[in-house]
């Protein structure tokens, strides 16, 4: 714990003992690092599916990219993304799930070859290096004009492998929970038709787009993106490491093909089975992104040749961090902080109203498996009252909280003077 003035929305909920049962919804990538992160921290954990499985939605495309995001900046986004990166590295290493090590970053014009060089400093040297047309064919065996970044400790993934690496030894449960029930006891998962699914001491929520429904009145923001791959035949001359150009494209890795990916569209309705039936318009946009930043690539796979495709959502942010933390009632921070767009001193407010035993980890965009696995460990830090690996400002920069007091900070809008109104 650390002895630092914290603001009072920002206060460490109440620390549980160890082997305590933590219930975890959700099992992708960030139910189950979660899980993997809580077990080793000595709680007993339940991870629970509706799937009755992990991987079963986003995390469980045949190939991923782990690779970091960064800005030249110095600022909270690029110190979380980087410092995630490399924990992210570090587990697979520990953990497995590899299936090539090594992505190319292409430059598609001379203002992102120019960004590209500010950020050469921005990993330690091992990870991170600046090459020309001539270092990209010989890392990635593809023509990059203008060459790019190449990450020699990024790779591909098997998302699947991951998840279950990470979920080993953690009870499964299949259920779809539909609401939550607190007590003095602690917490009871139901079913749609009010069954107990599982009784515990603290929650997790990790269910990606579907997080905010299991407790609404957090109003959380989290939105559902609908992304398609592609699945390319594999060629002798195909790109040797993966490489990254707004889309991406990998090594022949899911059964020797290459997957191509991946489309980005904004789903209002989850319930909408529409959704899920895959398109040959995404398949043309991937093919055309990829013909836009790396033609002669492109012209190696004729016209007609797709072997596959699969949709999937991913669960999605504004301010493009994810939310890890104790979660609440979005209603009873108004009341306890509505005027603080006045700019009181922060020490006369009380401590957040948090609700006790509930958490979340979510909002993970794209980047679920670089960032997933520090933000577990952080998590798993809060609920046994350790110190946080993520230091105590970039944990206030992914809490839960910080939408409802952006929100709050901003002065009300005040009505001209000697308006009026006509109902």
């Amino acid at each position: 714990m650390t002895d630092a003035p914290v603001a009072p929305w920002f206060h460490r909920p109440k620390p549980l003992p160890q082997g305590a049962a933590i219930a975890v919804v959700g099992g992708g990538v960030g139910g189950c690092a979660a899980a993997w992160a809580l077990r080793r921290a000595g709680f007993a954990v339940t991870l629970i599916d509706r799937a009755g499985h992990v991987a079963a939605e986003a995390s469980g495309n045949p190939c991923g990219l782990l690779k970091p995001r960064l800005t030249a900046d110095g600022g909270l986004h690029g110190r979380f993304y980087g410092r995630a990166y490399l924990h992210a590295v570090e587990t697979l290493d520990r953990v497995g799930g590899w299936l090539g090590r090594g992505i190319l970053s292409v430059a598609r014009d001379a203002d992102e070859a120019a960004t590209m060089a500010r950020l050469a400093g921005t990993l330690p040297p091992d990870h991170i290096a600046l090459v020309d047309a001539a270092g990209a064919r010989a890392v990635a065996g593809v023509d990059a004009p203008l060459g790019g970044l190449w990450f020699p400790k990024a790779g591909s993934i098997d998302p699947r492998a991951v998840c279950a690496a990470l979920a080993a030894g953690v009870e499964m449960r299949g259920a779809a929970v539909s609401s939550l029930i607190s007590d003095a006891a602690g917490w009871r998962l139901l079913d749609e038709a009010g069954r107990v699914v599982v009784e515990a001491e603290a929650v997790v929520l990790a269910a990606g787009p579907w997080t905010p429904r299991l407790w609404p009145v957090a109003e959380l923001p989290i939105h559902a993106k609908r992304g398609q791959i592609t699945l390319l035949p594999g060629l002798p001359d195909g790109p040797s490491a993966a490489v990254s150009f707004g889309g991406y494209l990998s090594p022949p890795v899911a059964d020797g093909k290459h997957v191509l990916g991946a489309t980005y569209e904004r789903i209002a309705d989850l319930d909408d089975p529409a959704w899920r039936t895959v398109r040959p318009e995404d398949d043309a946009a991937n093919l055309a992104l990829l013909a836009d930043a790396l033609p002669e690539l492109r012209t190696r796979w004729p016209e007609g040749q797709i072997d596959g495709r699969r949709v999937s959502l991913r669960a999605t942010i504004a301010d493009h961090l994810p939310v890890m933390g104790p979660l609440f009632d979005a209603s009873a921070w108004r009341t306890a902080y509505g005027d603080l767009h006045h700019g009181r001193a922060w020490r006369s407010y009380p401590e957040a109203p948090l609700t006790e035993g509930l958490f979340v980890l979510g909002g993970l965009g794209s980047r679920g498996f670089q960032t997933a696995p520090l933000l577990a460990e952080a998590l798993a830090a809060l609920i046994a009252g350790t110190p946080l690996p993520t230091g105590q400002d970039l944990w206030e920069a992914v809490h839960p909280g910080r939408f409802v007091l952006r929100a709050l900070r901003r002065p009300p809008a005040r009505t001209a003077r000697g308006a009026s109104s006509i109902a």
